[in-house]
């Protein structure tokens, strides 16, 4: 099977999942999930966070299908959470998103809100149409953060920065969470 049927049907596979488990009530969204406990995580994330809500909203207007799913630690050992390029088409580009579903919720908004960062600016660069751009891309706006040859990774200052208002903003509204970010702040920094 080629590697472009393969995203092909990905995005088709993606698309026919997601019905049901639209972000935005009766409207299809761009921030698509399929798991309730994600969804409840964006929906918290969007009420109590100036800084995700700002983010999700500029993904609403970009051309952009941001797929979330969950791993966990025996799915994804490596990284707490993730982006992956799908397709590209002439209306969208597609990306999946993950997250590590077995980490505290305090850390788990934070991280998503630094990956829908990574989404942002994918969408932001018209010239991101495959993995091969997207490697590219984030050679020359960002740094390496793994030293592994085989699948390397990437990150962003913008996309640290996002995760650290996020932490902060989301601390604020309880005083638990802070308590919760810092005994865990060594697994997401």
């Amino acid at each position: 099977m080629s590697r472009a049927l393969r995203y092909v049907l990905a995005v088709v596979s993606a698309i026919a999942l997601a019905g049901p488990g639209l972000l935005a009530s009766g409207v299809p969204s761009h921030v698509r999930v399929t798991e309730p406990r994600i969804e409840a995580l964006i929906a918290s994330g969007v009420a109590e966070s100036p800084t995700f809500r700002t983010i999700v909203d500029r993904l609403e207007s970009a051309p952009i299908l941001v797929f979330v799913r969950c791993r966990t630690r025996a799915h994804q050992a490596t990284s707490a959470a993730g982006l992956e390029f799908l397709t590209n088409t002439p209306s969208y580009r597609y990306v999946r998103v993950f997250i590590r579903c077995d980490l505290p919720t305090a850390v788990q908004a934070p991280l998503l809100a630094h990956e829908l960062q990574h989404a942002l600016e994918v969408a932001e660069a018209p010239d991101v149409i495959d993995p091969a751009t997207l490697r590219a891309h984030y050679e020359r706006i960002g740094y390496r953060s793994n030293a592994d040859d085989r699948t390397p990774s990437f990150d962003t200052a913008a996309a640290i920065d996002v995760q650290r208002r996020v932490a902060a903003e989301l601390a604020r509204t309880s005083s638990t969470t802070m308590a919760k970010v810092e005994a865990i702040r060594h697994l997401w920094q």
